[in-house]
């Protein structure tokens, strides 16, 4: 292999393929990534045996070949050269040297047929997605997503396709969150994508791509433009959502404005953080008291004007899990808050005029 590219092509390239590589690999080899020179073309991929990420990208290679490197120290070396253009070239299959005016380093690497075979899909059910969309429903869901071994079905988001719309939910049992947009869809897929998997579609695609997906029964394929993105997915049943979202009509319903609700909760959170970690909200017609305390810490409250013309209600609530529920909503001006005078059931916030995004909450208990 011998070719020349600019350092900022090469390292750009090359950081998108290490973020699937697991820091602390079980086997060497999967922390290597493999680079492949033909037609003109670079061909960098990496894999962590769940997830593997392809990067195609033309380039001027003078001579076809490929090489097995460890891949984060190629990353580094690189970034240490002057912004330029750097020449690769390979020695007896398992060298690497890069050259740049009087710089000459080398690396070694393994031979290229030590990199793991990747499993193909057979007979996939295929649909496209635009990237950005696809992204904005990944977002949306992040904060939600947790990862526990003894319940892998929540250890990532659900995605399903139904009568044209796309929808992206993940819970961890004491929040939900649940994003939902139409599209021209037309057929109906349901499959839970690893957390790994989101983080990394929402960072390689960084312009609106359409996207092709390819689905089996254990894995997914994700390719658009020169990235190809595969990935196991959680065999597991999603718990049926569905069925504890409450009717707004069963609710609380007040508009609270997004800026001053989060001020107040980040200023709270300081305080009841070192205790048990809990915000009250008394809400009344046009006002709501958001108050904290944490014993040999301190306590305060703030009041904020509202809409609301109901009874009044009080409710807790976890400040961090309203947080997360809001930062979807940062760009608001305003938030629908539907509280539940049923405190076994969850209260619910929405953008005030859509109902793409929503999130259920589940009120904490007062000691």
């Amino acid at each position: 292999m011998e070719l020349k590219a600019q350092k900022k092509e090469l390292t750009a390239i090359l950081g998108k393929v290490i973020g699937v590589l697991n820091p602390k690999p079980t086997l060497p080899k999967l922390s290597y990534v493999l680079m492949d020179a033909a037609r003109e073309m670079l061909t960098v991929t990496g894999t962590d045996l769940e997830i593997s990420i392809r990067i195609v990208r033309p380039l001027n290679s003078t001579k076809e070949g490929k090489v097995f490197v460890p891949g984060r120290k190629l990353l580094d070396i690189l970034r240490e050269f002057p912004e330029a253009e750097i020449k690769l070239e390979t020695e007896k299959e398992t060298l690497l040297r890069l050259s740049q005016g009087r710089i000459n380093l080398s690396l070694v690497g393994l031979k290229a047929e030590e990199f793991p075979q990747l499993a193909k899909i057979k007979n996939p059910s295929q649909f496209k997605v635009g990237s950005e969309m696809l992204k904005r429903a990944l977002a949306s869901t992040k904060p939600i997503v947790v990862v526990d071994e003894n319940r892998p079905h929540l250890s990532g988001v659900l995605l399903t396709t139904e009568d044209g719309w796309l929808t992206a939910v993940a819970t961890d049992t004491r929040r939900l969150a649940r994003f939902k947009t139409k599209t021209n869809l037309a057929s109906n897929i349901k499959f839970i994508l690893p957390t790994k998997a989101a983080e990394i579609i929402r960072s390689v695609w960084e312009e609106e791509t359409e996207l092709d997906v390819n689905l089996g029964t254990n894995q997914a394929i994700f390719s658009g433009r020169d990235i190809t993105l595969t990935t196991q997915i959680i065999d597991g049943n999603f718990p049926n959502y569905a069925s504890i979202i409450p009717a707004e009509a069963d609710l609380r319903p007040a508009t609270v404005p997004v800026e001053g609700f989060l001020a107040a909760l980040r200023r709270l959170r300081q305080l009841v953080s070192a205790g048990k970690n809990m915000v009250r909200l008394d809400v009344q017609p046009k006002i709501m008291r958001l108050s904290g305390e944490a014993a040999g810490v301190g306590e305060g409250s703030e009041d904020l004007e509202i809409d609301y013309q109901g009874e009044p209600i009080t409710a807790y609530f976890n400040p961090d899990y309203l947080m997360d529920g809001l930062r979807p909503l940062e760009k608001e001006t305003d938030f629908f808050l539907g509280l539940n005078p049923n405190v076994e059931k969850p209260s619910l916030l929405r953008p005030t005029k859509s109902g793409d995004y929503l999130y259920l909450i589940m009120p904490m208990r007062p000691v």
